[in-house]
């Protein structure tokens, strides 16, 4: 064996270890041989590091106490349906055991992880032999039938015992014995009947083949015997002797049998007497019952006569061999306990013994009276003993009563003034959560100030060089050559030439057939609906999943739905996130005072901006446009999209700006939209609760038969451009938000399992969950049993769940909560599960898992 999974569903022999302080949670299993049909095999004690064992935690509130007084030290364990977990507690202060399980002792057989069955109640008992030691045994020989008495510590497990006499001049192995205990720490030895009653001497040699169980530091507990190893001793003569033990009530039953072949036990004479010991010495090892040689046989016969069994013998023996005793004898006989009942009769007929007994009877009756006198006494006592201690019992039984009333109440006091702790608790959290998007913002305005402080100083540089330069410089060209500016040539962004004005479900249609059918994609309606409202209603949408689920193909077919992808139109730009970016410049641009010139790091982002910014149109006639950061979170996106976080509340009317620093700025237009992409591995960069709070998160799941090469545009996308106003009026938020009752109770109960658990829901938050839910219950299919609550779940989905992240005992009370309320959410409740299923190897729960 050499690995736990060899263990598994397998009968272990094991010894166990309990904490001396009893009453604990835990004990400690040393499984050291797996039993295979009648055989063990050796288990390998590296196989449960450090010191061959596990941690067997106690659960449903059975303490290390009882389990030792119900199984004792040595058990017959088995992992049930899977091994021992990883310990997390391995390694710390004094716990060296690397696995641990559960084992609850109430469960019936096969229910708990782990199960603990009592070595007595085994077929194992029944195949081994325990080792009993002991110092100075007494001689076996001459001892037949009598057995023999022994003061013992351990617990008897085994159907036959094997007995190690260690003397101070020898060791002696003996055995096998079928084992009595008449009481605590005594043991009675008698002869085995499925070994003809015989005992045997065996070779020291055979210790060699004892099995030993030993304890946490290597020291032998207890040993056993394989039933196969002995009786192969026995078969192969190799004992260095035997001992007759078969009991003599046994032998009277040989003396029965052979009765029993003989008509002529009637009337036994002498020479009758003799034919019944002939028919003794005749009879077979079939009659008999047991096997016999000369020296049971010998032991039969003496039985005849002997005090101690006389009574056991059939009435007619009994008549024959009485009126040929002798008076010694007979009186041994008559006298003997077992024989007395039979002749009291004749005895008590002796007129000196029958006066000798009346007064004694006399004598019995007089104390009789005044036994029963004091009984009486006795009994009046202990009746107003009683009655007192009923008296006690109520005056106690009242005390309690008041006792407990009073925790009750002081308890409510406590749970009263907690909850409203707790209440506190969620309101300073929510405070400081807008104190501390107040101090970003904060912190942003100071970056802006210290940039334009930077700008203006350096242009007072510049100013102060040409100052310099004109006193020296006397040509006036040379004077213009320095003072002018270049402005680089923006990228042209095209207006569309033909506009759709479908809205409502003609436009999902629309989007239906570009981005489904044509494209080739499995979404269905409800999850393109949920596409668009998030594109629409939120400054920046984030998808989400592993590397190869199609999130960038998605965005690109989103923007073709919508007659922007391509076409030369600028209003769909990707921009490739790099590692290391930390400011809107490395992406969009930025002034140079030194030169005079806009910096455009990326031309068309730029011209995307500041063509759609002019305000030559109406936003609602033109057709927005896209910027896709593809893999956003290569660098931190709360650093490098920091301006763009501010205007997350405010992007609808326009009026945001971006300062490109000097006194020049880019509109922020209300058409602009970004979407981005992010992987999650090691790779990449965590997503803040600042951007958290402000982006919804679409979760993609695997599909390998998605890729980001998509069918050329002119065969999936139809003629024409969706205007940003068509898809504010589909897509925007509605004046009322309009739920069933069902809904609105899923939704409250989600908001009040992240309070309970001090994880509130921002106001932000609910706002745009509220604005999702308005235009969605519009839009989808709730028709369904299993898309009935669909609005509800993706914005519980796409705003609440990612917002977990922290360790698995921080986060497992909400996730637990969420669980229970989102029952009926088919999308968030695979998503818990996830969480849950990722955390429970990890000790993490983290929603991009």
């Amino acid at each position: 064996m050499t690995s736990i999974e060899d263990c598994v569903g397998k009968d272990l022999l094991a010894w166990v270890g309990y904490s001396p302080s009893g009453r604990e949670t835990a004990c400690f299993p040393r499984p050291q041989f797996r039993m295979d049909g009648g055989s063990l095999s050796r288990i390998d004690s590296s196989i449960f590091p450090d010191v061959g064992g596990i941690v067997a935690l106690l659960t449903d509130g059975v303490d290390s106490d009882a389990v030792r007084s119900r199984f004792g030290e040595v058990v017959v364990m088995r992992f049930n349906n899977y091994g021992p977990e990883k310990n997390p507690a391995y390694k710390d202060g004094n716990n060296q055991n690397q696995f641990r399980s559960y084992l609850n002792v109430r469960l019936p057989s096969g229910r708990s992880d782990l199960e603990f069955i009592e070595l007595s109640k085994h077929g194992a008992s029944k195949s081994l032999l325990q080792v009993v030691e002991v110092s100075g045994l007494p001689q076996l020989a001459g001892r037949a039938g009598e057995g023999l008495s022994l003061a013992v510590s351990d617990e008897i497990l085994t159907d036959l015992v094997m007995v190690v006499d260690r003397s101070p001049d020898r060791e002696r192995l003996f055995g096998p014995f079928a084992p009595r205990v008449p009481g605590a720490g005594e043991l009675e030895l008698v002869g085995s009947q499925d070994h003809d009653y015989r005992v045997y001497e065996f070779p020291r040699s055979l210790q060699e083949s004892r099995l030993e169980l030993c304890d946490r530091e290597g020291d032998a507990r207890f040993g056993f015997f394989e039933l196969s190893t002995i009786e192969s001793a026995i078969d192969r003569g190799a004992y260095a002797n035997r001992f007759d033990w078969v009991p003599r009530s046994l032998l009277v039953k040989v003396v029965g049998r052979a009765l029993s072949l003989s008509e002529e036990t009637k009337d036994l004479s002498k020479g009758k007497l003799r034919k019944i010991r002939n028919e003794v010495g005749a009879i077979t090892d079939v009659t008999a019952g047991i096997r016999l040689d000369d020296g049971r046989r010998e032991r039969v016969l003496d039985l005849m006569s002997d005090v101690e069994y006389f009574g056991t013998l059939p009435d007619a023996l009994q008549d024959a061999v009485f009126e040929r005793m002798s008076d010694e004898k007979l009186a041994e006989i008559v006298l003997a306990p077992q024989n007395l009942p039979r002749f009291k009769e004749q005895i008590l007929e002796i007129p000196e013994i029958a006066e000798e007994v009346s007064q004694q009877r006399r004598a019995l009756m007089a104390s009789l009276d005044s036994l029963r006198e004091e009984e009486a006494a006795a009994r009046r006592r202990r009746d107003e003993a009683l009655e007192e201690l009923t008296q006690a019992e109520k005056s106690l039984e009242e005390r309690l009563r008041m006792a407990e009333r009073a925790k009750s109440e002081e308890l409510e006091r406590l749970e009263a003034e907690c909850e409203r702790l707790r209440g506190e608790v969620g309101l300073l959290e929510g405070r400081l959560e807008r104190l501390r998007a107040e101090e970003a913002e904060v912190n942003e305005g100071v970056a802006g100030l210290v940039a334009l402080l930077d700008d203006k100083v350096r242009l007072s540089a510049e100013a102060l060089r040409e100052s310099a330069l004109n006193k020296i410089l006397s040509m006036g060209e040379m004077d213009r050559g320095i003072g002018s500016s270049r402005e680089a040539s923006p990228c042209e962004v095209a207006a569309p030439a033909v506009i759709v004005r479908d809205e409502g479900q003609d436009l999902v249609d629309r989007l239906a057939d570009v981005v489904c059918e044509r494209a080739g994609r499995s979404y269905d309606r409800n999850e393109l609906i949920d596409f668009y409202i998030c594109l629409t209603q939120g400054f920046i949408t984030t998808f989400a999943g592993m590397p190869g689920t199609g999130k960038t193909s998605l965005c690109r077919l989103l923007a073709r739905g919508l007659g922007i992808e391509g076409r030369g139109l600028g209003r769909f730009v990707e921009v490739s996130v790099e590692r290391g970016w930390t400011s809107y410049r490395d992406y969009i641009g930025y002034y140079n005072p030194l030169t005079g010139i806009e910096e455009r790091s990326n031309p068309e982002v730029f011209s995307l901006l500041e063509r759609l910014g002019a305000g030559d149109g109406d936003a609602a006639s033109e057709a927005p446009g896209i910027i896709l950061l593809d893999e956003a979170n290569l660098s931190p996106i709360e650093h490098y999209w920091a301006p763009f976080l501010g205007a997350c509340d405010s992007f609808h009317d326009g009026r945001s700006t971006l300062s490109l620093g000097g006194s020049r700025s880019l509109p922020i237009p209300s058409s602009v939209r970004f979407l981005a992409t992010v992987n999650y591995d090691h790779t990449t960069e965590e997503l803040s609760p600042r951007f958290l709070d402000r982006s919804w998160v679409v979760m993609l799941g695997a599909d390998s038969s998605v890729s980001d090469d998509l069918p050329e545009e002119d065969r999936t996308a139809p003629e024409g451009v969706v205007p940003y106003g068509s898809l504010l009026a589909t897509f925007g938020r509605r004046r009322e938000t309009t739920m069933d009752a069902a809904s609105e109770s899923i939704y409250s109960e989600v908001l009040q399992a992240c309070a309970d658990n001090g994880r509130p829901v921002s106001q932000r938050s609910r706002n745009m969950m509220r604005g999702f839910i308005s235009a969605a219950s519009e839009l989808m299919d709730t028709k369904k049993v299993g898309t009935r609550f669909d609005p509800v779940d993706m914005a519980v989905a796409q705003k609440v769940l990612p917002a977990i992240s922290g360790p698995r005992e921080t986060y497992e009370g909400l996730v637990n909560a969420l669980e229970k309320a989102c029952t009926q959410l088919r999308v968030s409740s695979a998503l818990i599960a996830n969480i849950k299923r990722a955390g429970e190897s990890s000790g993490y729960y983290q929603f991009f898992a």
